[in-house]
């Protein structure tokens, strides 16, 4: 792995969400959308064609009904777009390893005391998350979602880290949430019994398992480098607060954060907005139908039940979501680099291909086969490649 990709001493020109679109926009991978659009359908219909078409990010400045308050989606989607959120040249493989770099070097994060996204705070019946302008994303969704590329804060009841995880939340009124995590999650349930597992879903099952009531907080409109990180496989059982602690690196200084003002979990200080509240103790609901990125439809029976106790946020907040595609706005073509990298020592495999609708799920390699032991040496590799890599 080539070091020291960034020059030496020199930091992410970024602090914020808002950071990072000047920086787009300066580049022309921004586009300001002024023409009036509708939260219902619209403006997901906008955004799969804009994402098929390899266009820019979109800040819709313009929603009906929500006068002043704006939308951003596509804003990872493509190679130069991520160039810039990591600083570095546009090619896969640099943007690969200046990722895998920081995960060798992590830095913890900073507490502050006051922080941007506190500069406006609403509890009691003043909360109210349909303030925020949150899109029917497809046609049949039962709901709106407005936690699609948000960080959901949990915190491990026996260790104390935190994780940074990127699960989609439905509105279900004005204070609560549905929120979906993969797997099945009945009551009960002990968050072992698969092996040993670690994240926001294993930290909520082990506060349920132990009688404990469930903190949990949710960041939405993060910059891109902790929006990456939420969707990533961080060590959160081995490591501090892993994801804060990887953007660190990624950025060359600690992540602020602050305390909640409602729990004692630590939040990203310059996120746009914040949802505080709990998971409801031994409550399940169901989350869905949704749109995947498969073309399909699912719901889920075992979601969690999130109670909003209250809203913390910027002046004039910029809501961030995506819509679930074949084509998605997240930066799956990494995958490849990824896998490329942890082969590089296969002498027999020529290229790597990992197909961003297949969600890394699925991998292309091509190889020269002179015998069947360098087929088997292909997938045996394939098949060993540690979760680091991903």
């Amino acid at each position: 792995m080539a070091k020291n990709i960034r020059p030496e001493g020199s930091r992410i020109k970024f602090k914020d969400l808002r950071g990072y679109l000047s920086l787009l926009e300066a580049g022309g991978l921004l586009k300001r959308v002024k023409a009036e659009v509708d939260l219902k359908h619209e403006i997901g219909a906008i955004c799969v064609k804009s994402l098929k078409r390899r266009g820019p990010g979109l800040l819709f400045e313009n929603i009906k009904g929500y006068k002043g308050m704006p939308l951003v989606t596509n804003i990872l989607s493509r190679t130069e777009q991520l160039a810039v959120a990591f600083g570095t040249e546009a090619d896969h493989l640099k943007i690969y390893e200046a990722i895998h770099e920081g995960k060798s070097s992590p830095i913890s994060p900073r507490i502050v005391e006051e922080a941007p996204c506190q500069e406006e705070i609403h509890v009691g019946d003043d909360v109210d998350v349909y303030e925020f302008p949150t899109p029917w994303w497809h046609e049949l969704d039962a709901g709106q979602y407005i936690g699609t590329t948000a960080g959901v804060i949990t915190v491990d009841p026996d260790t104390g880290y935190l994780n940074l995880g990127m699960y989609r939340a439905m509105i279900k009124d004005k204070n609560t949430l549905s929120l979906n995590i993969r797997g099945p999650h009945a009551v009960g349930e002990d968050p072992n019994k698969r092996g040993k597992r670690y994240g926001g879903h294993t930290q909520i099952l082990k506060h349920e398992v132990q009688g404990r009531s469930v903190p949990i907080s949710i960041a939405i409109g993060m910059d891109p480098l902790l929006t990456f990180v939420a969707a990533q496989a961080a060590p959160s059982d081995k490591v501090e607060h892993a994801e804060y602690a990887l953007v660190g690196s990624w950025r060359g200084e600690p992540v602020e954060l602050v305390k909640c003002k409602t729990n004692d979990l630590l939040v990203p200080a310059w996120a746009e907005i914040i949802l505080e509240g709990e998971v409801l103790l031994n409550q399940r609901t169901i989350d869905g139908p949704h749109g995947e990125r498969d073309g399909f439809y699912r719901r889920n029976n075992q979601a969690f039940v999130m109670r909003i106790k209250c809203i913390t946020h910027r002046k004039n907040p910029i809501n961030y979501g995506l819509i679930c595609a074949p084509h998605e706005d997240y930066p799956k073509f990494i995958f490849s680099a990824g896998l490329r990298a942890a082969l590089e020592g296969v002498s027999c495999i020529k290229e790597v291909y990992v197909p961003e609708m297949g969600g890394g799920l699925m991998a292309i390699v091509s190889a020269t086969v002179r015998s069947p032991g360098d087929v088997e040496k292909v997938i045996k590799s394939v098949h060993t490649v540690p979760e680091e890599y991903n």
